[in-house]
């Protein structure tokens, strides 16, 4: 069984190749087929049925995208401020041996 950390690594590394693989066009067609499917998921969780003013649902769906970003965003900040203290921790561990 392999580590959260180990299967992160083999994620990363299988979407490096695969980006080598294509252009730029590709690219970015993958990075839409995402987004659209970000926010059909989203649509669906907050309009199940479908029965929502449209309007309404845009506005929540828009706001639920937004906090959805911005929660990438902080765990992403706090995954690269741990790193950071790890490397200084291990940094400093060094210079004391």
């Amino acid at each position: 069984m392999s580590t959260p950390e180990q299967r992160s690594m083999a994620a990363s590394a299988a979407a490096h190749a695969r980006w080598a693989q294509v252009g730029p066009a590709e690219r970015r067609e993958a990075g839409a087929r995402g987004r659209r499917g970000l926010i059909a998921s989203i649509t669906k969780s907050i309009d199940p049925d479908g029965t929502m003013d449209p309007a309404e649902r845009a506005v929540r769906v828009e706001s639920a995208v937004m906090a959805h970003t911005k929660l990438m965003q902080l765990r992403s900040s706090q995954s690269r401020a741990r790193k950071k203290a790890e490397r200084d921790a291990a940094k400093q561990a060094r210079r004391v041996a």
